[in-house]
């Protein structure tokens, strides 16, 4: 069912005020995603040149820093599907995320 201020949308062909708001919150965390993961990658990069390449077997450094950053990256790019496919305010992935962990 729609709402009165869908179905009044609809017929001034002006969008919802919920959908042109801006996301700062989920943008300012998306940033903070995205700079993890670059230092994680360096990091990495870094840890190959001392340690040698990345190994499952020895689980070393840099095997753990080259899984995190891809953990990163996998949640930045949800970030991203989120805020391009979704007219809301609250970021479901940022909610998502048991903050008492860290």
């Amino acid at each position: 069912m729609l709402t009165e201020a869908e179905i009044k949308s609809l017929k001034t062909g002006k969008k919802l005020e919920d959908e042109t708001k801006e996301h700062p919150k989920s943008i300012n965390f998306l940033l903070k995603i995205l700079s993890l993961m670059v230092m994680f990658y360096c990091a990495y990069l870094c840890s190959v040149e001392v340690f040698g390449p990345a190994s499952r077997r020895l689980c070393n450094f840099s095997f753990v820093l080259y899984h995190t950053a891809c953990v990163l990256a996998g949640c930045s790019m949800a970030v991203v599907m989120e805020l391009t496919h979704s007219p809301r305010e609250i970021n479901m992935v940022e909610d998502a995320i048991n903050w008492n962990q860290f």
